[in-house]
């Protein structure tokens, strides 16, 4: 691609993350209820997140720049914010979305830990973790590899064994995840509204992304991290009229979901570098839904904008938002 200008583009589709299954529905080859013992351990789950190299596995599909869209939150930074202070920076929050999960050290003291309590419950080594992935999803099936040869390298195969297959090239979601079958898989979500409400959704009762509902209901061992969680969602929802608090209480509960493993927190989607002759900023714009994806009132420029072009246009469209907003 010499001497054609790229220029990087702020599309935010979705959020990325890991979801462990607490609810396993897969076949027996993968030892479905040896995981569920290991899942329900948090030394476990924890073990797993603090060894991801999130960054390595994210060059699979963006080698260049991995690390514009690992995300350390459910919620993307700059989605909603109050006077000016982002939600992810609010609270237990903050803390959470400034440091990478990838410890080595820590993810080690985490398998020690979890080897013993997970013995005495009756587990056994190595843990199948089923790893299932759409083949219609680009770099999906590299991406997976990435993740299995780091994740076993370095907590080792004594301790797991993960297994990829690949899901149907049709209806995946209804053949895979939504009836649980899988151990440890990518998925997604994308906002519906304007508030960090939306971005609780997969975790809620009656989900089909980790099937939280059903531990808790189950009575397993991770029930009262669970029932914890849930505890804190209704209490921001109970916020209705001081956004101040209610974001103060949804990133309290967020914070609480990352931080006990219940989710590995993974990219933002959208395409980072394009050749376009389209000024992206005379579009719509919204944190949330399709508008952004629309051409109205875009007009097709003679060349492709650059770099320069695209920095030029970002700063004139923020400056015009803030007096917006003023």
């Amino acid at each position: 691609m010499t001497g054609v200008q790229t220029c990087a583009l702020p599309i935010l589709d979705y959020s990325y993350f890991y979801s462990f299954n607490f609810d396993p529905q897969f076949d027996e080859e993968y030892e479905p209820e040896n995981w569920k013992i290991a899942v329900n351990n948090e030394n476990f789950r924890q073990s797993i997140k603090a060894g991801m190299d999130r960054i390595k596995a994210i060059a699979v599909s963006e080698p260049t720049t991995p690390e514009i869209i690992v995300s350390n939150t459910i919620t993307p930074a700059n989605f909603v914010a109050k006077d000016g202070k982002d939600y992810t920076t609010y609270g237990d929050l903050a803390a959470v979305a400034e440091k990478d999960s990838f410890d080595e050290a820590a993810a080690l003291a985490f398998k020690e830990t979890a080897v013993s309590e997970l013995t005495a419950a009756g587990a056994t080594f190595p843990v199948k973790m089923l790893m299932s992935y759409n083949p219609t999803t680009t770099n999906a099936a590299n991406e997976c590899v990435v993740v299995e040869q780091q994740l076993e390298t370095l907590l080792g195969t004594d301790f797991i064994d993960i297994v990829i297959v690949a899901g149907p090239s049709t209806n995946f979601l209804s053949e895979v995840r939504r009836v649980g079958k899988f151990a440890f898989m990518l998925t997604n979500w994308g906002a519906d509204y304007a508030d960090p409400q939306t971005w609780t959704d997969p975790f809620t009762a009656e989900n089909s992304y980790s099937f939280m509902d059903l531990a808790l209901a189950n009575g397993d061992a991770v029930a009262d991290t669970v029932t914890e969680y849930y505890a804190l969602i209704d209490a921001a929802k109970a916020i209705t009229l001081d956004y101040e608090a209610r974001y103060e209480a949804f990133s309290k509960a967020e914070a609480y979901l990352i931080s006990h493993a219940l989710v590995v927190p993974y990219k933002l989607s959208g395409s980072i570098y394009q050749v376009t002759k389209l000024d992206v900023f005379e579009g719509q714009y919204a944190p949330f839904g399709v508008s952004i994806l629309r051409y109205k009132g875009q007009h097709l420029l003679d060349k492709a904008v650059s770099t320069e072009d695209f920095e030029k246009a970002k700063t004139e469209w923020n400056t015009a938002r803030e007096a917006l907003v003023k």
